[in-house]
């Protein structure tokens, strides 16, 4: 017979090996749980990536499809932020096809595009909120009217602009020309002016899209330093490019005075170079627009 000690040990023997059957059946469920829990969402991820091909196809066929006036419903129906990212870029694609025809762009298309690629902007996914800005300000481009340019030059969006300006080449460049006015032309002059020389080029297509009657004497009369004034003869002192002074029997007599006057001024610098320059000037200007020369 087996003493109250022994009975006692054997009970505790009993209750340690129950409480570890028990902490291992635990562990056992929680293993089972977590694989299957693995193995749903794997299913799931599945699902999801099926479902995003799929609709990122069907994206892709509905721009090829896509008629003028329906952009806003394009945007709308895709609230997932890498489609809309998508959308975007599909629509950048068929910019030149969805002017129809036309210089721009329907008002219907530009409100949708202006307000939805705006607040796209600040999409907390990096893709979107890039690839929006840029059709923001290009919207903004497309739609433009008359003095509206000049608040873009000197926006945040500066650079942007002034690249879309100057890439004539680009596919969908929106067609700018013909829809400015005198305060645009200003502000471009003015940013142009102030980064010479390597702003040349921006510089002359203002220039040559401002057909003003006096517009000559009137960006000649601007407060320009010597130096602003030698870069805009070396411009248009020569036989390449445009250059108003080929044109100088169709200019006003204050344009053909005021040319005159910038000559006078550089033939009377300090700087001996730039009065080398200036005669090599009123040599040129004597051959190729004799107008000029005469008073």
């Amino acid at each position: 017979m087996k003493s109250l000690g022994e009975v006692s040990s054997g009970g505790e023997g009993m209750r340690v090996n129950s409480g570890w059957e028990t902490g291992r059946l635990y562990a056992l469920t929680v293993l089972v749980i977590g694989f299957l829990l693995s193995g749903c969402s794997g299913i799931h991820d599945a699902i999801g990536g099926s479902s995003y091909k799929s609709r990122a196809k069907a994206i892709r066929l509905e721009g090829e499809q896509l008629r003028p006036g329906d952009v806003g419903t394009f945007l709308r129906e895709n609230s997932d932020q890498k489609l809309r990212f998508l959308v975007y870029k599909v629509l950048e694609q068929h910019r030149v096809r969805l002017r129809s025809g036309n210089t721009q762009w329907s008002p219907l298309d530009l409100v949708a595009m202006e307000e939805e690629a705006h607040r796209d902007m600040d999409s907390s996914y990096g893709p979107l909120s890039k690839v929006a800005r840029q059709h923001y300000i290009w919207a903004r481009l497309e739609a433009l009217e008359p003095g509206e340019l000049a608040g873009l030059i000197k926006s945040e969006y500066t650079l942007d602009v002034v690249t879309w300006i100057m890439d004539w080449e680009k596919p969908g460049r929106p067609q700018i020309e013909g829809r400015l006015n005198r305060k645009d032309f200003e502000a471009v002059q003015m940013y142009s002016m102030a980064r010479l020389p390597s702003s040349r080029y921006l510089l002359r297509w203002s220039l040559e899209q401002d057909h003003r009657p006096g517009q000559v004497a009137g960006f000649l009369s601007e407060d320009w330093s010597d130096q602003q004034l030698v870069e805009i003869l070396r411009m248009w002192c020569t036989s390449e490019g445009w250059s108003p002074l080929v044109h100088a029997d169709s200019m006003r007599p204050s344009d053909r005075e005021a040319v005159r006057a910038t000559l006078s001024r550089l033939e009377q610098s300090r700087d001996p170079l730039v009065r080398r320059e200036a005669t090599t000037w009123r040599s040129w200007v004597a051959k190729r627009a004799p107008m000029l020369a005469r008073r």
